[in-house]
């Protein structure tokens, strides 16, 4: 019966999240708002955030130089940082397993070590061609996971993102959860997900 379960909640929130990402890229240089996945399941609980350059470090283009680096790698740091971001129910005795973010330039710094390959091509085509990708793929996207005890106990999630990047104004969140698929607004003043 589980892996049916898995199967519906993965193809609720595929169908979801294709939505979610044709709306993404309709309103994609919209300021100020970003989206999120909350997956509760058994006792394990997932969150998913994207979110725009702009409204966590100021600008949505390649960064420019090792300041602008510095801070991209400064807020993928605070999105990683779980208590920062979220708070849930002590009750439902809950556990970080996962908490990772990411941002295309810093994967792009990584992907340009060049020491371990033969092209053919100018290493100048090479970094324009990363640039090209870190421009176009500004967003920043943090992944989190819990284990929690007493999921039963875990009737809401209080969501600090916003006294992280006050330039947020609201978050659109889809949530599967046991009582089904809902979509909240989240804002800065009502900023709790609720199962």
């Amino acid at each position: 019966m589980r892996p049916i379960v898995i199967t519906v909640v993965c193809f609720g929130l595929a169908t979801t999240a294709a939505h979610a990402e044709e709306r993404r890229q309709q309103d994609a240089h919209e300021h100020g708002h970003a989206s999120m996945q909350v997956v509760l399941e058994g006792d394990e609980l997932g969150i998913n955030i994207e979110a725009p350059g702009m409204d966590i470090v100021g600008f949505e283009r390649a960064p420019n130089g090792d300041a602008e680096k510095g801070r991209i790698q400064q807020a993928v740091n605070q999105l990683e940082n779980v208590k920062a971001m979220f708070a849930l129910p002590e009750m439902a005795m809950c556990s970080v397993t996962e908490a990772h973010a990411e941002h295309a330039s810093l994967e792009v710094d990584k992907d340009d070590d060049h020491s371990d390959h033969k092209d053919e091509h100018k290493h100048s085509d090479h970094k324009d061609d990363h640039k090209d990708e870190a421009s176009n793929h500004s967003a920043f996207d943090a992944h989190y996971a819990w284990r929690c005890e007493k999921p039963e106990a875990l009737e809401y999630i209080d969501v600090r993102y916003f006294e992280a990047f006050p330039a947020t104004a609201e978050i659109e969140a889809l949530i599967v959860g046991p009582n089904g698929q809902s979509a909240q607004e989240l804002t800065a003043e009502s900023a709790r997900i609720k199962f």
